[in-house]
């Protein structure tokens, strides 16, 4: 069975992180411009904070959670029948009518279904279809393990915590960094094996938290009850405190699109994130024009020479202008065509809005007088357009759902 040594897992994740590197700088300006209360690409904001100070116009932000909703409503809507059982290709017909007959796969279905209403899905689903609108989406299943009417759990895994690796085109290496209080390891994960530094913290400080690596690998060739190895390590100690071995992973990570020899996706704010920094430009001019049209700037004849290098226009300033033709005080006109930037600025807003499934059936009020078939008929080409990307979501995360969700219903 294959196994790597820490060294070599070590290097593996550290290459993973390299490779992120080279699209970190523009998926932290999208987080910044189109999610930003889950933007932690710098560095940890504290809570009230405000995290959207360079941003001056709002579609995008709005575009991205409308189009993560309409998109989960699309694959998994609530309170409907979107996930069950049916017979395979490897039942002939008279299994297929037996166990029709039997009604199991029927019983089953509504087991899976229940547990899936009964757990967090919907709410961590959307925080990570959002994280993949940008790049990519991760979420973690958990098994509640005693707990019979909600066997298991979701979590959005926060992109800036991730490193990722694919084999043959699926995200298949899953790396997970992040701070963890020595207090809550053993009700996390009660099988670990605090180190001799962890148990001393235990007892002096047991809420000091410490960095920890969630990790899962994929090893082709092992059994396949061993295929994924689950650990959780410490770098800083250089040691493993928990490692099991697996028959599935519990990372779902997942993309909208990606480029050819790319492993992080390329959702559509990244598609449009150029048009996304012109509607925040605009905007910014316009509120600065309003600025300056509320406070007009003031020339000013104090009778003193004109100093160009302290020399500031501003809303509000006053300009000093020793030319004797002028009065002692006098406004600055300050001219500009807003009508222009605003015709401009709602094609853009539009566009945005479109890319990101915010507006499958055109602009708003495009519908009013439009009839029920109408309305159906352009649902239908809006899903006809987005096959591509609904295709790959579909089988990097609601096939996997329905998949680990059932490994834990056997197990």
């Amino acid at each position: 069975m294959s196994i790597d040594s820490f060294e070599q897992r070590l290097k593996r994740y550290k290459n993973a992180r390299e490779e992120l590197l080279l699209y970190r700088p523009l998926i932290e300006q999208a987080y910044r411009l189109a999610l930003p209360m889950r933007n932690r690409w710098l560095q940890p904001i504290p809570d009230g904070r405000d995290r959207s100070s360079e941003q001056y116009d709002s579609t995008a932000v709005d575009a991205t959670q409308e189009g993560a909703s309409n998109m989960q409503n699309f694959l998994m809507p609530a309170q409907q029948n979107w996930v069950g059982y049916k017979p395979g290709t490897i039942f002939s017909a008279s299994e297929v009518s037996v166990l029709a007959q039997s009604g199991q796969l029927q019983s089953g279905s509504n087991v899976l279904r229940s547990a899936i209403e009964n757990s967090n899905l919907y709410k961590e689903c959307n925080l990570g279809i959002q994280d993949a609108f940008i790049s990519t989406g991760l979420l973690q299943i958990k098994h509640n393990k005693g707990n019979k009417r909600r066997p298991f759990d979701f979590e959005a895994i926060p992109m800036h915590q991730v490193a990722i690796s694919e084999y043959n085109g699926k995200i298949e290496n899953v790396w997970r960094s992040h701070k963890v209080p020595v207090a809550d390891i053993m009700n996390i994960w009660p099988k670990a094996k605090l180190s001799k530094n962890m148990q001393a913290l235990l007892q002096t400080e047991p809420y000091n938290k410490i960095q920890l690596i969630e990790s899962t690998l994929y090893y082709p060739n092992n059994p396949p009850e061993s295929r994924y190895i689950y650990r959780l390590s410490s770098e800083e100690e250089h040691c493993d405190i928990l490692t099991e071995n697996r028959s599935w992973s519990p990372w779902i990570p997942f993309r909208l699109n990606v480029a050819v020899g790319e492993v992080w996706g390329s959702g559509p704010v990244r598609n449009v994130l150029a048009d996304i920094r012109k509607a925040n430009t605009i905007c910014q001019a316009e509120l600065l024009h309003a600025d300056y049209q509320v406070n007009m700037p003031l020339q000013l004849n104090p009778d003193a020479i004109f100093n160009a290098k302290t020399f500031k226009m501003r809303p509000g300033a006053y300009i000093q202008n020793n030319n004797p033709n002028i009065q002692a005080l006098t406004p600055l006109n300050v001219t500009g065509d807003l009508k222009f930037g605003q015709l401009i600025l709602q094609e853009i807003q539009q566009f945005i809005r479109d890319v990101c499934f915010a507006s499958p059936l055109g602009p708003a009020g495009a519908t009013s007088n439009s009839t029920a078939y109408e309305i159906q008929q352009r649902m239908s080409l809006y899903a006809a357009k987005k096959t591509a990307t609904f295709a790959r979501v579909f089988s990097e995360l609601v096939v996997p759902i329905a998949e680990k969700s059932t490994n834990i219903l056997i197990n």
